[in-house]
C-alpha cells in the first residue's frame, strides 16, 4: 500500500510537471490580509488577459471561500472529467475555470478540510485538470501565508505574484508578511494593486478618500515594490460581477474599471518581458505522401516520408513547409527524431512511437500528441487543445520505431 501510495505521488508530480511546462506565465495573487478583494483583481486580470486574446487559465484556491464561479455566473455548473481529466469550465473563447465550488453539492455549505486535504486539492487542479496550452495562469490564493498560498509558491515553478491590499494600515502590516513570504520563497513580485482606496461622488467628480492610510505608497517606500493600478470603489462594477457579469464589465470602452486594468495589465506584460512574438509556435507533424495539410499522419514515426512543418501565430496557421525525412531507410525512428528537431519544432504529432523516440522529444523538451487523420485535423484539433498523449507503440516496445 506504501509503495502505491509512492508510485501515484510521482505520477502526480510527472503529470503537474508536464501540465506546467505548457504554461507560460502563472501569476499569484496574494494578500495577507481578507477582504481587500484578491478575488476581484484575480477576475478582472484574466478576464482582460483573455480579451486581449491571451489563452488564459484562472485557478480559484480560496477553498474556504470561492466567489469567482459567482462573477461569471457558473456557480451551480459542475465539472465534468474526460480521460480521467478534469475538464475546467470554458468561461469564453480563451478563458477556462478551475474553482472547488464545482465540487460542492451545496454551494453554501462550509469546507470543512484540513491542510493534507487542501494540499491535494490544489495539486489536483495542476496535475489532472486538462488546461492545455496556456499564455497565462491566474491564481486566486486565500488571505495568509498558510497551507494554500504555500503550495502554490512551491509546486507551481516560476509564479510570479501581484500583491493587494486597501491603504490603511490595518491591512498593510498583514500585506507586508506577504511579501516578506514572497521574499523567503524567492517569488518575483510583478508589483501592488491598491483596491477599495477611493470613490468618485457621482454628482461633482470629488475624489472622496474612504480608508486613512498611504497604502500602496507606504509598500513601495519600504520595499521598492511599483504600484500597478489603484482601484476605486465603483458600485456599478459590483453589480455586474454579483449579476455574473465580469465579461461585460471588462468589455465596456473608456469606462473607469476597464480602462485602470488595461495599464494594470500592460505594465505586467512589459514586466513579464511577454511580446507578441512569443504567441508563435512551431509543430512537426509526420505524414506519407505530401498532400499539403491533405496528408495523411503516418501511424509509424521512424516510417514517415516527409515532415510536416507547420508555423503557428495568434493561435492560426501562418505557414507551412513540407521536408523530406532523408532517414526513412533504415535510419529508425530515433534517427527520425535527430531530423525533425532540426526544423525547431515544440510540439510534434504522429500515429504511433516507440519508446525510445519518445524519451529523446521528452529530454529535448518537445510534447508529444497521438492523432490518426489529416494534418489539417490533427492542427485543428491542436489548436482547441483536444489531442492527448502518445502511447508507445505496442510492437515496438522501448526502442526507437
Amino acid at each position: 500500500m506504501e509503495n502505491e501510495q509512492d508510485l501515484e505521488r510521482e505520477l502526480q508530480a510527472i503529470r503537474l510537471k508536464e501540465n506546467l511546462q505548457r504554461i507560460k506565465n502563472k501569476i499569484v495573487i496574494l494578500s495577507g490580509k481578507g477582504g481587500v478583494g484578491k478575488s476581484t483583481v484575480a477576475a478582472s486580470l484574466a478576464t482582460k488577459l483573455s480579451l486581449m486574446g491571451y489563452k488564459t487559465g484562472l485557478m480559484d484556491v480560496d477553498l474556504h471561500g470561492p466567489s469567482i464561479p459567482t462573477m461569471f455566473g457558473v456557480k451551480q455548473n459542475k465539472l465534468v472529467t474526460k480521460d480521467s481529466l478534469f475538464i475546467p469550465i470554458q468561461i469564453s473563447e480563451n478563458l477556462k475555470l478551475m474553482s472547488v465550488e464545482f465540487f460542492l453539492q451545496d454551494t453554501d455549505a462550509p469546507l470543512i478540510w484540513r491542510g493534507p486535504m487542501k494540499i491535494g486539492i490544489i495539486r489536483q487542479f495542476i496535475s489532472e485538470a486538462h488546461w492545455g496550452d496556456l499564455d497565462f495562469l491566474i491564481i486566486d490564493s486565500p488571505p495568509g501565508t498558510g497551507d494554500e498560498p504555500l503550495t502554490v509558491a512551491q509546486d507551481i515553478t516560476g509564479a510570479k505574484c501581484v500583491i493587494v491590499t486597501t491603504p490603511q494600515e490595518i491591512a498593510l502590516s498583514d500585506v507586508r508578511k506577504s511579501i516578506e513570504f514572497c521574499h523567503k520563497l524567492n517569488m518575483p513580485i510583478l508589483g501592488i494593486i491598491e483596491n477599495f482606496g477611493f470613490i468618485q461622488c457621482p454628482h461633482c467628480l470629488e475624489k472622496i478618500d474612504i480608508f486613512k492610510g498611504s497604502g500602496a505608497d507606504a509598500l513601495y517606500l519600504k520595499f521598492g515594490i511599483e504600484t500597478l493600478g489603484r482601484i476605486p470603489i465603483i458600485p456599478e462594477a459590483a453589480e455586474k460581477m454579483d449579476s455574473g457579469k465580469i465579461i461585460d464589465l471588462l468589455k465596456e470602452k473608456s469606462t473607469i474599471y476597464s480602462d485602470i486594468f488595461s495599464i494594470i495589465v500592460s505594465k505586467i506584460l512589459e514586466k513579464n518581458n511577454f511580446k507578441g512574438d512569443e504567441l508563435k509556435m512551431k509543430v512537426g507533424m509526420v505524414i506519407l505522401e505530401n498532400k499539403g495539410m491533405a496528408s495523411k499522419i503516418s501511424e509509424h514515426f521512424g516510417q514517415c516520408e516527409n515532415f510536416l512543418i507547420a508555423e503557428i501565430e495568434n493561435q492560426k496557421l501562418k505557414s507551412f513547409k513540407v521536408y523530406k525525412n532523408d532517414v526513412v531507410h533504415g535510419g529508425g525512428g530515433c534517427k527520425a527524431v535527430d531530423e525533425i528537431l532540426k526544423y525547431g519544432i515544440e510540439y510534434v504529432i504522429a500515429g504511433g512511437m516507440g519508446g525510445g523516440a519518445q524519451m529523446k522529444f521528452h529530454n529535448a523538451g518537445v510534447k508529444i500528441f497521438g492523432f490518426t487523420g489529416t494534418a489539417q485535423e490533427a492542427l485543428d484539433s491542436f489548436l482547441k487543445n483536444e489531442l492527448s498523449g502518445l502511447s508507445a507503440c505496442k510492437e515496438h516496445g522501448g526502442e526507437c520505431h
